[in-house]
């Protein structure tokens, strides 16, 4: 049961901090210094904190709480966690970063529009814009609307390190955190469905980390094409030598340092540890069965097709 609040002014007591609030917002509206902090005992499990001492999980929660402070909505008085500035000790919603940016640090935001026919196209410029700058961004938010579906990409590099998790399993990277303990302006936001085209808003400003290749991650193309060659039961010396010849013939990029650990991880990952399951999509590990079978020179499978392909042989085969 919370301690009885009590009135400084007319002496009234109320069963909770909430009913007092209200008392002195109705009766005693020009004593505003009478009106009690919320105070919470776990104030960094909220991402929003309100200099009243009010604290929300969720931002849309967050903003409408602002105008109770302010008639025309001004967020002056608040403290954002998760929403630092990289390179100063300036705070905001996310509203106000572009132009914090470009109002007290001379960044110019560059935003560009761009259209797709389909995801697989958008996919496919993500990979090479990806590779291109030397850099990596991963899904921030995804929604599926009445009007189609929402994505929201954000640079790995923004957000904050969180080093009081208990019980951690591995050390930190001699190289440090990916995470700069700040918000990178850098982001994508895409929109669009199957019977709509997809358009992209992407923003190229990178600021408060360097373009390091240390401190990205293999791509998903990346991580696939060695996952078929490990399918393959191709050594990984010979995977990271043909990785490494190439260095020469193409720009230094992420796939370039490539080690054994990261092929160990993807190994796992797609669950090509197994002599048995060769592959965690059942279509590919059977034809990477087939093709084990057929290199051996083994004659045991009289006859195979894939799924929704036709073949010449057969034509009346659906």
């Amino acid at each position: 049961m919370d301690k009885e609040q009590v009135c400084g002014n007319c002496n009234k007591s109320f069963y909770d901090i909430s009913n007092l609030r209200r008392h002195i917002k109705n009766f005693h509206e020009n004593d505003a210094l009478l009106l009690p902090s919320y105070k919470y005992k776990n104030e960094n499990d909220y991402a929003y904190t309100c200099n009243c001492g009010k604290n929300f999980s969720r931002k849309n929660l967050f903003t409408y709480h602002l105008k109770s402070h302010s008639k025309d909505g001004e967020s002056s008085n608040i403290n954002v966690q998760g929403q630092k500035f990289p390179i100063c000790n300036f705070t905001c919603i996310s509203e106000d970063l572009h132009k914090h940016f470009t109002s007290c640090h001379d960044i110019l935001i560059k935003q560009e529009l761009l259209t797709f026919e389909t995801f697989e196209d958008f996919e496919s410029f993500k990979n090479n814009f990806e590779n291109e700058t030397g850099s990596r961004f991963i899904i921030l938010q995804s929604k599926t609307l009445s009007s189609g579906k929402y994505v929201k990409y954000a640079c790995n590099r923004s957000g904050d390190y969180n080093p009081s998790l208990q019980n951690r399993k591995r050390h930190l990277k001699t190289q440090g955190t990916n995470k700069i303990n700040g918000t990178c302006p850098a982001g994508i936001t895409l929109s669009g469905g199957d019977d709509i085209k997809w358009t992209c808003k992407i923003i190229k400003n990178h600021v408060g980390h360097n373009k390091d290749l240390g401190h990205l991650n293999l791509s998903s193309l990346e991580r696939k094409i060695c996952a078929e060659k490990i399918a393959s039961k191709v050594h990984f010396q010979v995977i990271l030598n043909d990785i490494r010849d190439s260095v020469s013939d193409s720009k230094l990029q992420r796939l370039h340092l490539l080690t054994r650990k990261d092929l160990f991880n993807i190994e796992k990952s797609y669950n090509l540890c197994s002599e048995v399951i060769r592959h965690n999509n059942d279509a590919t590990s059977v034809q990477a069965w087939i093709n084990e079978i057929k290199e051996e020179g083994n004659m045991c499978i009289l006859f195979y097709k894939f799924q929704d392909t036709v073949i010449e042989e057969h034509p009346e085969l659906k």
